[in-house]
């Protein structure tokens, strides 16, 4: 206002934020920059690590599953003994050491297999869903009988968490990111790395929890196009 000039009655006057100085300003920029480089690399080092074990996967066993195609053994056939080993590895779980790491390993191999055996043979119509919801059953059931023995507070919301997540998964019809756990969880408990396994399967849940909401924010809400 110019001297001598009071502001009208009402007047709303727009008083800009603060900002911050140049030099601040870019260390955010590199901070930022930096985290989502960092998580770039990630996604890209687990994607290739996964790819290559699905390349020597195929390469070591694609014979033994095209031999089990011409006796007609189906990806189907593996799955089942995959939820039977799985099972039998939770029922043994802080009872036999033995037997649980027996199971496990069985449970792991079954569930690569049956990928390989899918892959060579024709794949049956709801064979991919039918193993996702075998693996996350047994990682289900892995969660809950370690809160049941351990009758931990933290472990059973974090098991809570994980069956909502797993919930909205299956109704999204599988659109929904995430993280699965179940392969973690199996390996720390079988070489006996408890609070190590509760720990990344902790972040893991958690994660998880936030790829859901910012799904939904960006699906369910998208933004408004400028008129």
């Amino acid at each position: 206002f110019e001297p001598g000039h009071a502001p009208w009655k009402g007047a709303v006057i727009a008083i800009r934020p603060p900002t911050l100085p140049i030099e601040k300003q870019r260390l955010v920029y590199k901070d930022n920059h930096f985290i989502l480089l960092m998580r770039e690399l990630f996604h890209r080092v687990a994607n290739n690590v996964l790819v290559e074990f699905r390349i020597l996967r195929s390469r070591y066993l694609g014979g033994i599953a095209e031999r089990c195609a011409t006796f007609g053994l189906t990806a189907d056939v593996f799955t089942g003994l995959s939820f039977v080993s799985g099972i039998a590895a939770v029922y043994f779980l802080f009872d036999n050491s033995l037997l649980f790491f027996l199971f496990g390993v069985l449970h792991l191999f079954f569930d690569g297999f049956d990928g390989v055996v899918a892959r060579t043979a024709k794949d049956t119509r709801y064979g991919a869903y039918v193993d996702s919801f075998n693996d996350q059953f047994i990682a289900t059931l892995l969660l809950a009988k370690m809160t049941l023995v351990s009758q931990n507070v933290v472990l059973l919301i974090l098991t809570v968490l994980y069956v909502f997540e797993l919930a909205i998964y299956m109704i999204s019809k599988f659109r929904v990111p995430m993280l699965f756990v179940r392969t973690f969880v199996l390996l720390s408990l079988m070489f006996q790395l408890y609070t190590l396994g509760i720990i990344i399967s902790g972040l893991y849940i958690l994660y998880n929890l936030v790829l859901l909401l910012r799904y939904h924010f960006t699906s369910f809400h998208p933004k408004k196009k400028a008129i």
